[in-house]
C-alpha cells in the first residue's frame, strides 16, 4: 500500500491505483441463515457483500480517523445534559469511547454474521435498559456521517470507487441504526 500524505487540503493517496481493481475481485461475507428478517432488511437496503468489500479495502486508513469519529460523537452527546448523566450512572465516557471505537471498526470488517447481530443485539439492549432514548443515539449517527465523509473528502480514489464506498456506508449505518 502507499501512503503520501499531502498538504492539509490536498488529497491524501492511500493506496496504489492497481489496489482499486481488488474490490471486484473480493467480497464481504453476509452470514445470517439464522436470521430472515435481518436478511430481507438487508435486501431492502440493498448492502451486498461487493458493499462490504468497499468498507473492508479502507479498514486500514480508516483506524486512523476512529479516534477523532468517536470525540465527535461523544460531543454530540453532551449537548443534552441528560445523557451525561445516563454515562456517568451506567458508565464512563473512556470505556465508552473505546466500546465506539471498536464497534465502528468493526463496521469496516467486511462481515456480517452472527456474532455481529449479536454485538448490535447487546448493545441496543444496554441502550434500552439505562433509558437512551433512540432519538439522541440516531441524530449521533449524524456525526458519523459527516467524520466519514471529511475523511472520503481527503482521500485520492477513482470517483466510481468512491461513491461505492459512500453508499456502501450509509448502507451500514442504516443497518446499525
Amino acid at each position: 500500500m502507499m501512503q503520501l500524505f499531502k498538504k492539509r487540503n490536498e488529497k491524501v493517496i492511500l493506496k496504489d491505483v492497481h489496489d482499486f481493481n481488488r474490490i471486484g475481485q473480493e467480497t464481504g461475507i453476509i452470514l445470517l441463515d439464522k436470521f430472515p428478517n435481518i436478511k430481507k432488511q438487508i435486501r431492502m437496503i440493498n448492502l451486498t457483500e461487493n458493499d462490504l468489500a468497499h468498507l473492508a479495502f479502507i479498514y486500514d486508513d480508516i483506524k486512523t480517523v476512529l479516534p477523532k469519529m468517536t470525540d465527535k460523537f461523544y460531543q454530540a452527546m453532551e449537548i443534552e445534559p441528560g445523557l451525561l448523566k445516563i454515562i456517568a450512572d451506567h458508565s464512563s465516557t473512556e470505556r465508552l469511547r473505546a466500546s465506539l471505537t471498536t464497534h465502528i471498526q468493526s463496521m469496516f470488517e467486511g462481515k456480517i454474521d452472527e456474532e455481529y447481530l449479536e454485538q448490535r443485539r447487546t448493545i441496543a439492549t444496554i441502550h434500552v435498559h439505562i433509558g437512551l432514548e433512540s432519538k439522541w443515539y440516531i441524530a449521533a449517527f449524524e456525526i458519523l456521517y459527516d467524520e466519514f465523509f471529511q475523511f472520503m473528502e481527503h482521500i485520492e480514489m477513482p470517483k466510481d470507487q468512491l461513491f461505492k464506498t459512500l453508499r456502501a456506508f450509509m448502507k451500514v449505518l442504516n443497518l446499525e441504526q
